[in-house]
């Protein structure tokens, strides 16, 4: 037995539907209209997104493949893994990328956004593996790892950063 409530909600429902299928069916007319009217004003925006898309894509591939050569061109001339480590460095001060061996103050992360706990053992939590993160938009681009350790105290400096 069906109540009044029960039949306002169905047809609620019913009309939610609709609505959203109105919605997509416009949608589509709206691109079928783009492609067959390309003089109009709305095709023209779409065009000209497109291009821009276009021409930022292929700017941001070649960017990438001049890095991917002042790396290679960086790894032939390299006296020491040490001359590598100090381009690394500056590549990425250059993107924005930070890496991190803790949570930075006044940061949104948390440690469990940043690292990954390799186990659940006893002791201080050490990190063993640095995380990586944009700086300008905050993101996480790749979690470190961290474990427990009984690390003794005149060692942390050589072991790695012991969140504690």
């Amino acid at each position: 037995m069906s109540t009044k409530s029960d039949r306002i909600a169905d047809d609620i429902r019913r009309i939610l539907s609709e609505v959203t299928e109105l919605r997509h069916k416009t949608e589509i007319m709206e691109m079928v209209f783009v492609v067959k009217e390309p003089d109009t004003i709305r095709a023209a925006e779409a065009y000209d997104g497109l291009r821009k898309q276009v021409i930022a894509s292929n700017n941001e591939r070649r960017a990438h493949v001049a890095q991917v050569v002042e790396m290679a061109v960086a790894v032939q001339r390299a006296q020491s893994v040490a001359d590598i480590a100090s381009r690394v460095a500056e590549w990425m001060t250059q993107v924005g990328v930070v890496q991190l061996m803790g949570v930075p103050a006044n940061s949104r992360l948390t440690f469990d956004d940043l690292f990954e706990l390799l186990d659940a053992g006893p002791g201080e939590v050490t990190v063993i593996e640095a995380a990586f993160a944009d700086v300008a938009t905050g993101a996480v681009l790749r979690r470190g790892r961290a474990e427990h350790r009984d690390v003794p105290q005149d060692t942390l400096a050589e072991n790695g950063s012991t969140i504690r």
